[in-house]
């Protein structure tokens, strides 16, 4: 399947930093979300993010951010839309929304959170905000 580009971004390193969406979307070891192996089952249709050395040669990171899915039958993800990053002191900052369905309920899985604030939730009531501080450390 093809892979579609979201947004793109240079750190003061020069290192490229990438929005996407893809279906088998490989993962470093210290993803914060990471695809499940084949032989674990299936994949869905997912954003990531992917952080590349500045001659594009190496992947320095790559993370999905997307709803916790059945791979058995893929249902639960394909739920949330990453569109802005920006270049942080420790990583990527990241912001988005999860979907809804027609009747405004939440679609999908929850997708797996970190250090949620007090004010911020960590399961989408409707359309809702998600912002992710990706360490690539």
């Amino acid at each position: 399947n093809t892979t579609r580009g979201r947004a793109l971004g240079v750190d003061a390193e020069g290192r490229v930093l990438v929005i996407a969406a893809g279906r088998r979307t490989i993962t470093t070891a210290g993803a914060f979300q990471k695809m499940v192996k084949v032989e674990e089952g299936a994949s869905c249709w997912n954003e990531f993010v992917r952080v590349y050395t500045p001659d594009l040669s190496n992947v320095v990171y790559s993370s999905l951010l997307v709803g916790q899915w059945d791979t058995t039958t893929q249902a639960g993800g394909d739920n949330v839309r990453l569109r802005g990053l920006t270049p942080t002191a420790s990583g990527v900052l990241v912001v988005g929304w999860s979907t809804v369905e027609e009747d405004g309920a939440p679609s999908g899985a929850g997708m797996p959170t970190a250090a949620a604030p007090s004010w911020g939730g960590t399961s989408p009531a409707g359309e809702a905000l998600v912002v992710g501080h990706l360490h690539l450390d």
